[in-house]
């Protein structure tokens, strides 16, 4: 199945922050054949002039595409949500002990230990590439694999920090703001409850 380089790079970016270990490739070709088994059981129905069963196939079709959707999408929130709302306790973590230990392995090694499952997988990919590569390639990656603001304003100071640069007080400000940010998301998340609730009852009730 053909995926547009952009639409795959995307892709590609959610299935690995769910654990999904397929290509956009194989999460595509799901969707093609769940569509060719609705237009053929559709046909079927036709050909056996059951036309009732025409709409039945049709509708079963919409609702696994969106299901397929909406699983995946759901997923890729939760974890963003989870990540986020522990973000705040991880910089302020950072902040407490950079201002007695500057090793940003060890910082973050020492953090790993009490991390959520979400985080804490980030985590673990972060230490390997840092004590095996580049640090500032490994920050890199932590934030593209994050891609949120708050990964890019973290990554950014840690960067500065490994340059010998005292971010401390940005850290301790980062904190606070990402605190404020987290509780605003979960208010926002709360606000759309109905509005999905209702995207998904729909082809239900039809």
């Amino acid at each position: 199945v053909y995926v547009d380089d952009g639409a795959a790079a995307n892709l590609r970016n959610e299935l690995s922050k769910v654990g999904l270990n397929i290509t956009p490739q194989e999460f595509s070709a799901r969707k093609v054949v769940t569509i060719l088994f609705g237009v053929g059981l559709a046909a079927l129905c036709f050909i056996f002039r059951f036309y009732f069963g025409i709409v039945v196939a049709l509708l079963f079709t919409v609702y696994a595409l969106m299901k397929q959707r909406d699983a995946l999408s759901a997923k890729v929130k939760k974890k963003e949500l989870a990540v986020s709302q522990e973000m705040p306790r991880f910089v302020r973590t950072l902040c407490r002990m950079l201002l007695s230990d500057r090793d940003l392995v060890r910082v973050i090694g020492s953090y790993r230990k009490v991390a959520g499952p979400e985080l804490g997988g980030e985590l673990d990919i972060l230490l390997a590439e840092m004590k095996s590569g580049n640090v500032q390639n490994a920050l890199a990656h932590f934030e593209n694999r994050l891609g949120t603001a708050e990964a890019f304003r973290l990554c950014a100071a840690l960067r500065d920090m490994s340059m010998g640069v005292d971010q401390t007080a940005s850290l301790s400000y980062m904190a606070d703001d990402m605190a404020r940010q987290a509780k605003e998301n979960i208010k926002r998340e709360w606000s759309l409850r109905p509005g999905k609730m209702r995207r998904t009852y729909c082809p239900a009730i039809a």
